[in-house]
This record gives C-alpha cells, sequence and structure tokens, in this order.
C-alpha cells in the first residue's frame, strides 16, 4: 500500500506539460512529437490534432497497436475531409483535449498547423488555467531549420523566392496532399509570435 501512496504523491507533484506544434503541414510536426515522447513519455494517446477526425479508422488502428499504411491512411484522409465539417472537427478537438487536460493526462500534445496565434489561444488559455506549463514547439527538421528564417521577413524578394522553393519541398513532403496553393495561403498567413 505504501509503494501504492508513493506513487500517487509522485504523479500528483509531476509538472504537466503541454506542447502546443506549430508548423506547416510538411514541416516535420510528427518527428517534432516523437522527441516529445523520448523526452516527457506519453504515446498517440496524449496527441489531439483536428486530422484525426478525418481518419477514425486509422487512428482507432493505431491506438490499438496496429499499423496502418500511409496509402490507407491518406485514402481515408482524402475521402472523409470536408470544408464544410473543418469547424466542427476543430471543436470537436478542443473538446477531447479539454478532457484530457481534466484528467491530467501529461504530455498533451496539440498537433495542429497553428498558423495564428488565434488557432492555438484557447488551448493555452485551458492548459495554463488547470496549471500545465504550456510549451510552444516547431519542428526541427533540416528544411524547416533552412527556411524558418524567411518567414520572418516574407516581403523582403530574397525571402519570397525562398519561401516559393520552401512551399515546394512542404508540397512534395506533406503526407495529407495539401496542395501547393494551400501551403503557399499557410506560409503567407504565418504569424510571428
Amino acid at each position: 500500500m505504501k509503494t501504492y501512496n508513493q506513487w500517487l504523491e509522485n504523479l500528483k507533484q509531476q509538472e504537466k506539460i503541454c506542447c502546443i506544434i506549430r508548423g506547416i503541414p510538411g514541416s516535420g510536426k510528427s518527428s517534432k512529437i516523437q522527441s516529445i515522447f523520448k523526452k516527457y513519455g506519453g504515446d498517440e494517446n496524449h496527441v489531439f490534432s483536428t486530422d484525426n477526425f478525418w481518419i477514425p479508422h486509422a487512428r482507432a488502428q493505431k491506438l490499438a497497436g496496429n499499423s496502418v499504411s500511409h496509402e490507407d491512411e491518406l485514402a481515408e484522409y482524402k475521402g472523409n475531409w470536408t470544408p464544410s465539417k473543418l469547424g466542427f472537427a476543430h471543436q470537436q478537438n478542443l473538446e477531447n483535449f479539454k478532457k484530457a487536460i481534466m484528467s491530467g493526462m501529461t504530455p498533451i500534445i496539440v498537433d495542429n498547423t497553428n498558423i495564428v496565434y488565434k488557432n492555438f489561444k484557447d488551448y493555452e488559455d485551458i492548459a495554463k488555467s488547470n496549471g500545465y506549463k504550456v510549451l510552444i514547439e516547431e519542428p526541427d527538421s533540416p528544411w524547416w531549420n533552412k527556411y524558418r528564417p524567411y518567414l520572418k521577413n516574407k516581403n523582403d524578394p530574397n525571402s519570397k523566392k525562398n519561401l516559393d522553393d520552401f512551399a515546394e519541398i512542404l508540397a512534395n513532403k506533406n503526407v495529407h496532399g495539401v496542395p501547393l496553393d494551400t501551403i503557399k495561403k499557410m506560409i503567407a498567413n504565418w504569424q510571428e509570435l
């Protein structure tokens, strides 16, 4: 009994972590999540992504420990994705996040693009008001690190050319088939914090 009580006390004293991931599709957010797992623990159950709304079968398979091919997940994503349900999908993700916060889960990872601050403000506010340390994380892939500085001065002619190259790279790397035009819009809308 003493061991259980010690474990429970340690759990109560553990620092609660919420990592909010920011990045354009294809930038390396998924790899960043793996490094967060290595540092803080956790698994796919700790990841809250609006993308999960579009892949319920693939998500269930992953959570059960089964592998899902990239092709099958992409087919499910494309078959389910519709802009008319995007607002609902974001709201559903936020509600699932709130439940995890209330349970004390740690770490909690918000895996959305979070292009502008208002995209993740509610997550940050909820986490902080429940005693979580909030970390804003970006990918650390070589291509993100190479092109990230150009996002700070998007109107500079040199930056514009490099960001066009970056958009091409991201369009080819992202796993959900986000088109080049959409990626260019995300780059144009990227907000420095």
